[in-house]
């Protein structure tokens, strides 16, 4: 994560429709228990930053996004997300199932950078 720096950083999370974004999607197929979990997790990040433990990250294979990982309750999730100075653009967010990202949810992520990133 060179060049970004230490610190806190401030999570931007797109609107998807339907008064919804990618914070909520998620939320929407969590437990309350692992809900309040995530909400911790990223409070974490918003104040570590990428200065959190490289295991929390993963560049997506074949794309200019990352993956942000955590962990709640009996489950894995993961926040695809792009870069923007020292703002994390949450973009797609899911319940980790499969070892793989789902191709589907990079093409979703990528479509909705490109529009974030067009309506700056």
């Amino acid at each position: 994560m060179a060049g970004y720096g230490d610190g806190p950083v401030e999570l931007v999370f797109v609107r998807t429709g339907n008064e919804q974004n990618a914070l909520t999607e998620l939320v929407e197929q969590l437990t309350d228990k692992q809900h309040a979990q995530l909400t911790r997790s990223l409070q974490r990040l918003e104040t570590n930053g990428l200065a959190l433990d490289a295991d929390y990250f993963e560049r997506v294979t074949g794309s200019n996004l990352w993956a942000w990982r955590g962990s709640v309750q009996d489950c894995d999730v993961r926040f695809l997300y792009g870069r923007s100075g020292k703002r994390l653009v949450m973009l797609y967010g899911l319940k980790k199932k499969t070892k793989k990202l789902p191709p589907r949810a990079i093409a979703t992520a990528e479509a909705r950078w490109k529009a974030w990133e067009g309506g700056k």
